[in-house]
């Protein structure tokens, strides 16, 4: 990164790593098992990628706090996640019980809604935010549809791009 930093200028870099910048190779399941955030007895990994996913949505956070702090202060910005730490920071947040099944039966699961493919049914996210359910507004859209453009804050106020 410092050989990089010295010939580009303002140069952002987001590392993912499994175990940390001096740990070996990986992949979510691995750290599961290896750090003990995998359920069960014997414990299996859980049935989803959560250090992916949320290491992916940290390293999104990181790469727009690096890019702010690059417009207000100059210079380079690095960003280092692993797996392992995620899976740390995820189990300090502490385990609730899961839901009865009849709670996820009565506060719905399954979403539906229409789209350009047809009636989509869909899982909806899990928890809540501030006592709300996050949830899509839109159905996708077909390849092609969005152009790229990259827009400002500017032109989307005004409504222009």
């Amino acid at each position: 990164m410092d050989e990089l930093a010295e010939r580009t200028q303002g140069l952002v870099s987001v590392d993912i790593t499994a175990y940390g910048p001096t740990g070996g190779r990986g992949f979510d399941s691995l750290v599961q098992m290896a750090t003990g955030i995998a359920g069960g007895d014997p414990p299996r990994p859980l049935p989803a990628q959560v250090l992916d996913h949320a290491t992916g949505y940290l390293a999104a956070f990181g790469a727009i706090a690096a890019l702010l702090r690059r417009r207000a202060e100059g210079g380079s910005w690095r960003v280092r996640l692993s797996l392992a730490r995620t899976a740390q920071w995820l189990d300090e947040l502490g385990r609730g019980e899961p839901e009865p099944a009849d709670r996820l039966e009565a506060t719905g699961s399954l979403g539906e809604m229409d789209s350009d493919f047809g009636r989509l049914t869909y899982v909806l996210p899990p928890g809540r935010i501030g006592g709300r359910r996050p949830g899509w507004t839109s159905p996708p859209p077909r390849q092609g549809a969005d152009l790229p453009v990259w827009r400002d804050n500017a032109q989307r106020a005004s409504g222009v791009g």
